[in-house]
């Protein structure tokens, strides 16, 4: 999947990714390549994305080290990304156009 597909899959869209041991977490694609990340139960993390040739690679606020993935159409309506860097798979295992619940930090997730 191309970077262009990739974020024309994603833009303005949250995303709900699962991995095989039923572990999820929650990204929301925002204009500029900017995203925020959510694992169940946590606090959001601000970020963004780049395309590395073949690969979409994440930034988070709390690191400066890429995550990197392969991302591929898996069916019309489904993606699966694989981490180049660890070999963990996810799937999309739904997706809305609502944002995050973002909660401060201190409150109830």
């Amino acid at each position: 999947m191309t970077a262009e597909e990739f974020e024309e899959f994603t833009m303005g869209q949250t995303l709900i990714y699962t991995d095989r041991s039923g572990w999820s977490g929650f990204e929301q694609y925002l204009t500029g390549r900017r995203v925020i990340w959510r694992e169940d139960g946590g606090l959001c993390k601000l970020g963004y994305w780049y395309d590395e040739g073949e690969r979409i690679c994440f930034v988070y606020e709390d690191s400066e080290e890429p995550v990197c993935w392969a991302a591929f159409m898996t069916g019309e309506d489904s993606l699966t990304v694989i981490a180049s860097d660890f070999g963990a798979i996810q799937d999309v295992t739904s997706q809305t156009d609502l944002p995050l619940n973002c909660p401060a930090e201190g409150e109830d997730t």
